[in-house]
């Protein structure tokens, strides 16, 4: 659907946005597991991971981003799932309750120009 707003400005939109974000329901990021330090990949080469940005920071922007949540593909909320909803909260998460997203990257290397 398509609305169309018009005699108001941008922070009264932002404000009806961030509304109607608050009451829908839907999955968020909550943990990020970093790897910092030389490390080496699953081909056998040594890389060096460094970040500009504290890993905090960066945890918290990703829990900014609404994860796409369909329950009607049978992706249930941790607290609703049949399969561990009664298991503590550091047993929780399954295959039904729970997205794995995998981020990697590569910066340039030091023999490329800028």
């Amino acid at each position: 659907a398509k609305y169309l707003i018009t005699d108001t400005d941008a922070s009264q939109v932002n404000a009806i946005r961030r509304a109607i974000l608050s009451d829908v329901p839907r999955l968020a990021i909550a943990f990020v597991d970093f790897t910092q330090g030389v490390n080496q990949d699953n081909q056998g080469e040594v890389v060096e991971s460094v970040n500009a940005l504290p890993d905090e920071v960066i945890a918290h922007r990703l829990a900014m981003l609404p994860v796409p949540t369909y329950p009607d593909e049978g992706i249930h909320f941790v607290d609703e799932c049949p399969n561990c909803s009664t298991l503590v909260e550091a047993e929780r998460g399954c295959m039904q309750c729970q997205v794995l997203y995998s981020l990697n990257a590569r910066g340039p290397s030091p023999d490329d120009e800028e």
